[in-house]
């Protein structure tokens, strides 16, 4: 739990956008900043304490501070995340 290296690049701006692949599961996580989420492409499903849902592109999801997520099934996934305070 908690900010990843490269989350925010400048500690005093918390703010980035980041465009990710994923090909690999990514275990269940979670951090104090919220965490905007568009499906560019490809499919997977992700997972929460609440559920697992599929994922396509086209798909926007908000996840917000403390809340566990993963990715699972995945088959060339491209995201991209905003994430902010």
């Amino acid at each position: 739990f908690g900010t990843f290296r490269d989350d925010f690049p400048d500690p005093r701006f918390r703010f980035n956008i980041a465009f990710i692949e994923r090909t690999e599961p990514f275990p269940l996580h979670g951090h104090e900043y919220d965490e905007l989420a568009v499906v560019l492409d490809g499919h997977a499903t992700h997972r929460t304490d609440f559920g697992d849902y599929p994922l396509q592109p086209g798909e926007v999801f908000l996840i917000s501070p403390g809340v566990r997520h993963g990715l699972a099934d995945i088959h060339n996934l491209r995201l991209c995340l905003m994430m902010f305070d």
